[in-house]
């Protein structure tokens, strides 16, 4: 026997809230958004699956914010502007540093952009390895510039230009790996 559905709960209205719960730095776990939408939590898993299903509904509504966003030329710029974006998306919803700091990215919408960025780099000469390396510690030093900034006496000026400060040196690590490669 099917189980019934709550009238207006939709995979959308709980996405929808989840995004209300991490703007205002709250983590959108599941049983928040049922607090939120006044429901039983088991009313949701007529929509989401599970808590990695919901962080990358979660992910892909973030991402759809910014779809048809057309890439720069290059690693480095591309490199660039994913640190920026995830530095604002963070900002906008500080709820999601820590959900989507420990689920996995892969069969989410990001893992695309991921890949074309190690594909870029392999491209550039850089070993394979060395460019997953390379994404992994973009994601580390984002995350931790991101919960860095939670801090109320942090500086943002401060914040950003540490962000800047580790985004360029890894984009020098990552040049000398090519360099090392092709010479």
């Amino acid at each position: 026997m099917p189980r019934s559905r709550r009238p207006g709960l939709t995979r959308e209205t709980i996405v929808a809230a989840a995004l209300e719960l991490a703007a205002q730095n709250r983590e959108p776990t599941l049983g928040a958004v049922s607090r939120k939408l006044g429901v039983h939590i088991t009313s949701l898993y007529n929509h989401v699956e599970d808590r990695q299903d919901l962080i990358n509904a979660v992910r892909a509504a973030i991402s759809a914010e910014h779809a048809g966003r057309v890439l720069p030329e290059g690693w480095e710029a591309v490199l660039r502007l994913l640190a920026a974006g995830m530095r604002d998306m963070f900002a906008r919803y500080p709820g999601v540093i820590v959900p989507f700091a420990t689920t996995p990215v892969g069969g989410s919408p990001v893992a695309p952009l991921y890949e074309r960025l190690t594909e870029a780099l392999v491209r550039d000469g850089i070993p394979r390895p060395g460019a997953e390396h390379a994404i992994h510690a973009l994601n580390a030093l984002v995350i931790g510039v991101a919960l860095d900034s939670l801090d109320p006496d942090t500086d943002p000026v401060a914040s950003r230009s540490a962000l800047e400060l580790g985004v360029e040196g890894l984009i020098l690590r990552l040049r000398a790996m090519a360099g090392s490669r092709s010479g």
